[in-house]
């Protein structure tokens, strides 16, 4: 991937997996990260992959659908791929690891509840991803893009 077409494509990407993942845009340097990693070009994509990439562009929220689905029906897929590629460029980041990596702080009833909180979202955006995704990918085969 050398194209400008490309480079734009690539930063969609980074900027809707940043956003998802820490609620704001990429700095240049994880911009720069995610095109130096997603220039190792794994497998193919299926075309379930790009349809979910899509998604995550929408927003937030249809990203964490779209990130449950993939996590339970394509944890090795292409999107899982990219999402996991992001995490670690961010966790690694000197501008926003602490936002991956900082600890719960607080009274403990309140770390609790946002715990079980983050475990109701996260199974409600499984079960969503599987109405919503499940049906698109049957429909749409396991062979790559073209």
């Amino acid at each position: 991937m050398t194209g400008a077409t490309d480079l734009a494509e690539l930063d969609r990407e980074a900027r809707a997996l940043t956003r998802y993942l820490i609620g704001r845009a990429p700095s240049d340097y994880h911009l720069a990260c995610y095109r130096r990693g997603r220039s190792r070009q794994g497998p193919a994509d299926a075309r379930i992959d790009r349809v979910l990439l899509k998604a995550a562009g929408a927003g937030r929220v249809a990203a964490r659908i779209a990130d449950g689905y993939a996590r339970v029906a394509r944890p090795t897929g292409g999107f899982r791929r990219r999402v996991t590629l992001m995490v670690a460029i961010l966790e690694n980041a000197p501008d926003s690891h602490l936002r991956l990596t900082e600890a719960l702080v607080g009274p403990i009833p309140l770390i609790v509840a946002r715990v079980v909180i983050g475990l109701a979202a996260s199974a409600a955006a499984m079960a969503l991803g599987m109405i919503v995704f499940g049906p698109i990918d049957l429909g749409l085969g396991r062979g790559p893009t073209t």
